[in-house]
């Protein structure tokens, strides 16, 4: 009896259990969408769009809108109701359907958004964003309207919001001069790749390096970029084929183009001395001078159509034939050449104007000339001045894109060195002031060299002579003066005149002549020692009457100061004899 109440009391619960099932289905069949979804209002769909950022020094989870989205929706039909996303889109592009459409694009708070929509499912589809970003999300179905978070309602005004992964990228680029100092002031254009075609990049500045000669560019999005050196400082070489490009991507944001020379050439010039090379420097004026010529090899020499030196000499020198020499050299290394004339160079002399024009391409892999040649005084000389060589030299300073010259040539200021060789004008006079002619001295460069008969000489060896003329003028030509690397107008040196033969006069009738010096005459040569309104006047008196000469040295004096005392020594005897 017991097991029969059980048995009646689940079929009791099953029914129970069945009647709910059926009372649930029922409610669900009478719930139609017809019933909750209102067919007379419009929808709308407001997206925001949000990139995620990568990049030196970025915050990938920053939430920050993006500008320039393009998002376009299609309305679908029943044909397409079943379709996923990628399959429709594929259709729309492949022009396999067509669909009712509407585009817009982001502002600069990342929203659009779509109004007065008919209910239904709609394709929504990336369909155009800004270079940085670096992949575009898949396109996605939204049906309008859709039920609210949390299932209570319908939403007829639906938001979403997609985000991009995007991409910036930074460059520095630094620009320096030949010894590496920073450069700064020069000018680069950015340029962005479309296609195969290169336009300039709208950047919000002028790229201009700076102080520290740099470029700093930042939040450039994905693409493939070149920078062009577009302007550069005076007389540096302006070289547009130094190109440098770089593809900002997801790997690639950070670049950096350091220690990029630019490269302005010099040239100077020289007079070779036992000591080295000057800028100034004395000379007698029979000896000859050799000036060198260093001038810069850029390291692009090659793509320069326009090399050469110009040199002017003064009307005071004349160059020495066949006595040029070129070397080529690469310096802290051992690799020089000795260049060919009319192979690696030409020369053009004109009066005084050398040209030395340069085949460009023998210069490669060297980065310094060395130019020597001789030359002399001639009559034209100016005494106590500077008898000036200039040399400048004259390069192409602008090569194009694709590495040529476009003809544009820079001329360097001229570079100057002077040699000076001096004239020495003293007068003869006698004690009244009587000017003398006739006498006849050497001259010497120490007073040591004057006692011991050392004297300057001329090219065939033979002491130089002065004769004092009516005027009582004594004058030496072309005598050195001046330390090396002291100019005309500061340098002086001291010399010594030796008169070896004193004037002459007329006493009843007998030529006699003066007595002649005793000891050397000290006389400084300088810039104005030839001249003799603005020179130290030195006036050499010569005396008449018996003097003992300086002539002959120590040796002469001592042979008279001995004979004097056998003289005395003889007169002693004799008067003792007589006494006997």
């Amino acid at each position: 009896m017991q097991k029969l109440n059980l048995k009646k009391k689940k079929l009791v619960s099953y029914v129970i259990l069945f009647a709910v099932i059926l009372c649930s289905l029922s409610g669900i069949v009478n719930a139609t969408i017809d019933d909750v979804i209102n067919h007379e209002r419009k929808a709308s769909l407001t997206i925001i769009k949000y990139e995620n950022r990568h990049g030196t020094n970025m915050d990938s989870t920053e939430n920050k809108p993006l500008k320039g989205v393009t998002f376009t929706i299609y309305k679908l039909d029943d044909d397409n109701f079943k379709k996923s996303a990628e399959e429709i889109y594929k259709d729309i592009k492949d022009k396999n359907i067509i669909l009712e459409e509407k585009s817009l694009e982001t502002g600069k708070e990342g929203t659009v958004k779509f109004e007065d929509l008919e209910l239904g499912r709609y394709l929504v589809a990336e369909t155009k964003a800004p270079k940085n970003v670096s992949s575009v999300i898949s396109p996605f179905l939204i049906d309008l309207p859709r039920t609210s978070d949390n299932g209570e309602y319908w939403n007829y005004d639906v938001t979403v919001e997609p985000k991009n992964e995007t991409v910036y990228g930074d460059v520095t680029l630094s620009k320096l001069n030949k010894n590496n100092n920073p450069l700064e002031g020069v000018i680069w254009e950015l340029q962005v790749k479309n296609g195969k075609d290169w336009s300039k990049y709208d950047y919000n500045e002028t790229l201009m390096t700076n102080a520290e000669g740099k470029i700093i560019i930042k939040n450039l999005p994905v693409g493939n970029y070149r920078l062009i050196e577009i302007q550069t400082l005076e007389g540096y070489i302006l070289d547009k084929s130094n190109i440098k490009e770089f593809i900002v991507s997801k790997d690639n944001t950070s670049f950096t183009f350091d220690n990029i020379i630019n490269e302005k050439l010099s040239i100077k010039k020289e007079i070779k001395t036992d000591n080295g090379y000057c800028k100034s420097v004395g000379i007698y004026k029979e000896d000859e001078i050799e000036w060198r010529i260093t001038a810069d090899i850029a390291t692009i020499i090659e793509k320069l159509d326009t090399y050469y030196i110009t040199d002017v000499m003064s009307n005071g020198l004349d160059y020495i034939s066949d006595s040029i020499k070129i070397i080529a050299q690469k310096t802290g290394t051992l690799l020089e050449k000795n260049l060919i004339l009319e192979k690696d160079y030409t020369v053009t002399l004109n009066n005084k104007n050398m040209k030395i024009n340069f085949v460009t391409s023998s210069l490669k892999g060297y980065d310094v000339i060395y130019v020597t040649y001789n030359t002399i005084f001639n009559s034209n000389v100016i005494y106590g001045k500077r008898n000036e060589n200039k040399v400048a030299l004259t390069y192409t300073d602008k090569i194009n894109i694709d590495g040529t010259s476009d003809k544009s040539i820079y001329k360097t200021e001229s570079d100057i060195a002077e040699v000076h060789t001096g004239k020495l004008l003293v007068k003869k006079v006698d004690k009244e002031g009587v000017f003398l002619s006739g006498a006849k001295f050497y001259i010497a460069t120490t007073e040591e060299n004057a006692k011991k008969g050392i004297y300057v000489k001329n090219k065939n060896e033979e002491n130089l002579t002065a004769i004092s003329n009516e005027n009582g003028d004594v004058v030496f030509t072309g005598l050195k003066y001046g330390e090396d690397g002291i100019s005309a107008e500061e340098g002086e040196s001291f010399y010594y005149l030796i008169e070896y033969e004193s004037p002459t006069y007329n006493e009843d009738g007998e030529i006699k002549h003066y007595n002649l010096l005793s000891k050397p005459v000290k006389v400084i040569v300088n810039s104005n020692s030839g001249n003799y309104e603005k020179g130290v006047t030195v006036e050499i008196v010569n005396k008449k009457g018996f003097k003992l000469p300086f002539t002959g040295g120590t040796m002469t004096l001592l042979l008279i100061f001995l004979g004097t005392i056998l003289i005395g020594v003889s007169i002693k005897i004799k008067r003792k004899k007589g006494a006997c």
